[in-house]
């Protein structure tokens, strides 16, 4: 039997009112719980269960949900203090540093051994201090091809991450890999003697912009902090 417009209309009324009066006593079924167990609702599959079912459900796979992010939680934690405990063995071993190539060699072999880099590259656009032994190719002079090709970035003084221009790629890393990766950027040294530690990786997708730069930050700053005792 088909329901006509104003029957159709008055029961649309009826719904509403009955949706408005249980949001208004949320404690309506607290007081009369006979009547939840007559109550049916849908299932995800098709069949009815009754209100108490449906709301066990509901809570059983909230249960889940949350267990799972607590989980996360735990594994990212352990995950962090993991990467701190080695941050901090690696600025206790730069301390320990008596020169230069000492510092740029300990943050490689660190970078490398306990970070997973596959490419380091430091860069100060500075004339390398007056100090016995070789030339050091990390000191290129502040007229270098490097100091205008990353001149934004240090102005800037932010962690990048993710792809670079070729040129920038070229110039930091073709030496290692020629085909563009992913890169991590930290400027070093502020203003006064501009800088960079850049950090390559053959896979383009291992560095990228949505990634946390805050132990790039921490490092730079200790990186920045031991070379002032020669520049």
């Amino acid at each position: 039997m088909k329901m006509n417009s104003d029957q159709m209309a008055t029961d649309a009324g009826a719904t509403e009112e009955i949706v408005r009066f249980l949001r208004s006593h949320p404690d309506f079924l607290c007081e009369h719980p006979e009547l939840v167990e007559k109550m049916r609702v849908p299932h995800h599959c098709g069949a009815a269960v009754s209100l108490v079912e449906h709301q066990v459900s509901v809570l059983r796979d909230h249960n889940h949900r949350l267990r799972r992010d607590f989980q996360a939680l735990i594994e990212r934690a352990r995950e962090n203090e993991a990467l701190y405990t080695r941050l901090h063995r690696l600025t206790l071993d730069l301390l320990a540093c008596k020169t230069p190539t000492e510092v740029f060699e300990t943050v490689s072999e660190g970078l490398v051994r306990d970070f997973d880099a596959e490419f380091v590259v430091i860069q100060l656009f500075a004339l390398q201090p007056t100090t016995p032994g070789e030339l050091l190719p990390e000191f290129v002079g502040a007229d270098s091809a490097g100091a205008a090709l990353f001149a934004a970035i240090l102005e800037s003084g932010n962690t990048v991450c993710g792809h670079l221009r070729p040129e920038q790629w070229d110039y930091l890393f073709a030496a290692q890999w020629e085909d563009p990766g992913s890169a991590a950027l930290q400027p070093l040294g502020g203003n006064s003697t501009p800088g960079l530690l850049a950090i390559g990786s053959r896979d383009p997708g291992h560095f990228h912009p949505a990634m946390g730069s805050a132990f790039l930050q921490q490092l730079g700053g200790v990186l920045t902090a031991v070379l002032a005792r020669w520049i």
